[in-house]
């Protein structure tokens, strides 16, 4: 069986489109929370594209959420995945525009439907990054809180000094 690649990609851009689909039904239905917590983790980085014959480099956005629903004794988790975004720069504010826009449902509508909201917010230390933080802080409240892999390394990296075994920039070198 053969299939071209034209036909291949828009059987994928189907099934992409029917999964987000059933995510927004999903996190439609949750309905009212006492308590909601938004985990946004967001990533930027610089990725050789080509558009047609043209190669160059782009800002890449990868961004991926997880909220938790509790109401009364019953906690639901929802995964969302949302698309990569190519954007302009990594200014703070374009990359609130890149995850305001990827965002299923907007923050405030998910606000308005619980009691208590919040996000947590898992980027790097970049200062756009962190900026991106506080700009979100106006409109919800904002826990800014470092990727894990930024953790561990930060863990690791006090011990491996010591040792003599490891430079300070080993969490640089994994990425």
């Amino acid at each position: 069986m053969q299939a071209s690649h034209s036909y291949v990609q828009n059987v994928r851009h189907a099934c992409a489109e029917q999964f987000l689909r059933f995510q927004l039904e999903a996190l439609r239905r949750l309905g009212r929370a006492d308590t909601m917590i938004l985990e946004v983790a967001l990533d930027e980085t610089e990725e050789p594209t080509r558009v047609e014959v043209r190669a160059e480099t782009a800002h890449m956005m990868t961004v991926h959420a997880r909220l938790f629903h509790r109401r009364g004794q019953e906690t639901k988790r929802v995964d969302i995945v949302m698309p990569m975004a190519a954007i302009e720069s990594t200014a703070a504010e374009t990359l609130k525009a890149a995850l305001w826009s990827s965002l299923p449902v907007p923050l405030q509508g998910l606000a308005r439907r619980s009691r208590r909201f919040a996000v947590v917010l898992n980027t790097d230390s970049g200062a756009a990054c962190l900026r991106l933080g506080r700009h979100m802080s106006v409109v919800v409240p904002t826990f800014q809180s470092p990727c894990r892999m930024h953790q561990a390394c930060l863990a690791m990296i006090s011990i491996f000094s010591v040792a003599g075994t490891m430079s300070a920039l080993f969490c640089a070198t994994l990425l």
